[in-house]
C-alpha cells in the first residue's frame, strides 16, 4: 500500500452522465409513459438550463405523472359535460363527484410540486428585483379610476 497522494497516472476520471452536464437535457426516465415523457421534455425545454439538479428529478417525475393524470381526469369530465351523464341517476352522480374530487386532488398535487420545484411565475421572479421594476412600470393614471 502506497502512502500519500496518488500520482496523476493513477487517478481515474469520473464518468459524467449527460444529466450532469450543465445545459444538456437528460432523456426522460424509462418508467415514464410517452405522455409523461413529453411533459418531462416540455418542462426541461421551458426552464433555464440548470434549473433541475439531479436530486430534484424524482419530484419532476411525480409532477409529470400528476399533470398527465389531471389531464386525463379533465378529459373524462369533459365527456361527462357533453351529455353522457343522466342527472337522475344517483350512481352516476356519485361517480361524477368522485372524479371531481380526484381531479381537484391532482390539481393540488401539481401546484405543490410546481412550488417545490420553483416553477410558478411567482417563484421565478426575485422579490427584490420585481418590487422596484414594478414601481417603475406602474402607470401614472390608474385605468380603473374614472374622472368625471
Amino acid at each position: 500500500m502506497q502512502r500519500g497522494r496518488p500520482g496523476t497516472g493513477k487517478v481515474q476520471p469520473t464518468r459524467v452522465g449527460l444529466g450532469d452536464v450543465p445545459g444538456v437535457q437528460p432523456d426522460p426516465p424509462k418508467e415514464l409513459s410517452p405522455d409523461e415523457a413529453a411533459e418531462w421534455r416540455r418542462l426541461w425545454a421551458t426552464s433555464p438550463p440548470d434549473w433541475f439538479p439531479r436530486e430534484t428529478w424524482p419530484l419532476l417525475v411525480q409532477l409529470c405523472r400528476h399533470i398527465c393524470q389531471s389531464r386525463f381526469l379533465g378529459e373524462c369530465l369533459q365527456e361527462v359535460r357533453q351529455g353522457l351523464l343522466d342527472p337522475r341517476d344517483a350512481e352516476q352522480i356519485k361517480h361524477l363527484n368522485t372524479m371531481c374530487i380526484l381531479h381537484e386532488r391532482e390539481g393540488r398535487a401539481v401546484t405543490a410540486l410546481m412550488e417545490k420545484l420553483r416553477l410558478t411565475t411567482q417563484q421565478r421572479v426575485a422579490r427584490d428585483v420585481a418590487g422596484p421594476q414594478q414601481a417603475e412600470q406602474a402607470p401614472e393614471v390608474m385605468p380603473w379610476v374614472t374622472h368625471q
